[in-house]
C-alpha cells in the first residue's frame, strides 16, 4: 500500500485533493480508473481491489481514495486490471 507521503507529494494526488473524499464507493472508483462500474466487482473478486471494511455481499462497498489513486498512478497494476477484465468479459 502506498504511504500518505509518497502519494501526498504528488500532482495528481494534489489536484484532487479537497475534491473527493477519503472513501469512494464503486462508482466514484470506477470512473477514477477509467472502469464500467460494472468492472469493479471483477476486480475486486480476482483481488486486484480490496473494499474497506468487511462488507457483506449485496452491501455497498467503498475503497479507500489513496489506494485508488496508488492503483491509478501504476501502469503495471492497470494493464493486469484490463486483462482481468477483458477476460472475465470474454474478451
Amino acid at each position: 500500500m502506498a504511504e500518505l507521503s509518497e502519494v501526498s507529494r504528488d500532482p495528481l494526488f494534489d489536484s484532487w485533493m479537497g475534491k473527493i473524499p477519503g472513501r469512494l464507493n464503486t462508482e466514484q472508483a470506477a470512473g477514477i480508473l477509467g472502469f464500467s462500474t460494472h468492472d469493479i466487482p471483477v476486480l475486486v473478486r480476482n483481488g486486484m481491489l480490496t473494499p474497506l471494511g468487511k462488507p457483506t455481499q449485496r452491501s455497498t462497498k467503498y475503497f479507500a481514495a489513496i489506494e485508488i489513486f496508488r492503483c491509478l498512478k501504476d501502469k503495471k497494476w492497470l494493464s493486469k486490471a484490463t486483462i482481468v477484465v477483458t477476460g472475465a468479459m470474454g474478451g
